[in-house]
């Protein structure tokens, strides 16, 4: 399993656990699988069908494989969907792409931050692409689990290996900010 992987249980839920703005914990929801949609990418038939859900209370798209009895949670931001969500939490998650995020869509509002979408359960998701509207500003991150350290890769600038959260906030913020990434 994914370390971020929830197991569904007999009765087909899962909770996705939530944190308040300042990051206290919040109340759990529990999620069920017959509340889930099928998840169709290019109207292709998967076998065994992989679902899809988005919490009411914190947003957080879910990917599900009901015969698998796993929900995998998507980490990325899109602030037009967060805004026409209107949700009472965020996702509680301790993974280092987790404080990333948080930090630079707090940072950069229009920031737009999509996690690679796997359509079986064991595909590689630990790619993040960072970017910013009506711009070509596009970075990638890549974590084997989402904690560091991070592979860096944009346009114009050598393949990275960043070892700290910070420092991943820092060069992305100064990237998408406009200043070019040096190797260190």
């Amino acid at each position: 399993m994914n370390v971020n992987d929830m197991p569904i249980d007999d009765a087909g839920s899962w909770l996705c656990t939530h944190a308040d703005d300042s990051g206290k914990p919040s109340p759990s929801t529990r999620l069920q699988v017959d509340d889930t949609a099928e998840w169709r990418p290019f109207e292709v038939e998967l076998r065994p069908p992989r679902r899809t859900l988005r919490c009411p209370d914190c947003g957080t798209y879910w990917r599900i494989w009901p015969s698998d009895k796993v929900a995998r949670p998507s980490i990325e931001w899109n602030v037009a969907q967060r805004s026409a969500l209107a949700t009472k939490y965020r996702r509680d998650s301790r993974l280092d792409i987790s404080q990333v995020v948080d930090a630079l869509s707090h940072r950069f509002p229009t920031i737009m931050i999509l996690q690679q979408q796997g359509s079986w359960i064991a595909d590689d998701d630990g790619l993040w692409w960072f970017s910013l509207p009506d711009t070509d500003c596009r970075i990638q991150v890549e974590s084997m689990n989402g904690d560091c350290p991070f592979l860096v890769e944009a346009h114009g600038i050598a393949r990275l290996r960043v070892s700290t959260v910070d420092e991943l906030i820092r060069l992305i913020s100064e990237y998408v900010a406009g200043v070019s990434l040096k190797d260190e």
